[in-house]
């Protein structure tokens, strides 16, 4: 696949990744399918808390992402070596995204859907 490699084009590319891993999430937890390591640490989290999941998810992105910056900064000398603003940018909005699509589901539906399978 030969994609220019432009500003708006990797803006168009982001913020279609955000909406299919956030997608991806809203079809998969609620089907009790064995999650991922990240959602599952996210779903006891959103299970003992009583938290929403979303917010939680927010919140575990972003300190993944810290520690992946604080380990480049420590260990390559480049904190940017792994972690760029694509990173940053998906740490924040892919939790959000996902909150927006239940609620969507919900609109459209009328039924409430749980993400996080108690």
């Amino acid at each position: 696949l030969n994609i220019p490699d432009t500003l708006i084009i990797n803006i168009i590319l982001i913020f279609v990744s955000i909406f299919l891993i956030a997608f991806g999430i809203f079809v998969y937890m609620p089907a009790n399918i064995a999650p991922l390591p990240g959602e599952g640490c996210v779903e006891s989290v959103a299970i003992v808390t009583g938290w929403r999941f979303s917010s939680i998810k927010i919140a575990f992105d972003t300190i993944m992402v810290v520690i992946a910056f604080l380990m480049c900064y420590f260990f390559y000398t480049n904190p940017f070596a792994s972690v760029n603003i694509g990173t940053i940018i998906s740490a924040v909005m892919v939790g959000f995204t996902l909150r927006q699509i239940a609620k969507l589901y919900n609109y459209i539906t009328g039924k409430d859907i749980s993400i996080v399978n108690n």
